[in-house]
């Protein structure tokens, strides 16, 4: 439901659009959380946060997101992150941040742009 580059640039010089970021942090002590709680770390994937506009919308927009702080601890050569827009109404939306295998991961910043 995100927009490509080229929808994204039209859509910001025609259409009202709306700008912001959500953090996505591991447990909160410092330590990090693990995909899997058998590896001796709580699990603490996926998360859910909810972002809302200052003003609603006229419409549903389309939400797109992309990552801008990426902090990973080392666990092999390969990490795996994803994030996921839903619940998408013209007040609000939900973004999940999911991470899978034997990836490692401290905290994500996700910057957003809403437009209709």
């Amino acid at each position: 439901q995100g927009l490509n580059q080229t929808e994204l640039k039209a859509n910001a010089t025609s259409s009202t659009c709306k700008f912001g970021s959500v953090y996505f942090a591991g447990n909160g002590n410092s330590r990090h959380c693990n995909t899997s709680s058998s590896a001796g770390q709580e699990s603490c994937w996926p998360q859910t946060v909810g972002a809302s506009f200052d003003a609603p919308f006229a419409s549903e927009p389309k939400i797109f997101s992309t990552i801008q702080l990426l902090d990973i601890g080392k666990s092999g050569s390969i990490f795996r992150a994803r994030t996921e827009n839903s619940e998408i109404s013209a007040e609000c939306f939900k973004m999940t941040l999911t991470t899978w295998a034997s990836s490692i991961l401290y905290s994500v910043g996700v910057d957003w742009v809403a437009c209709v």
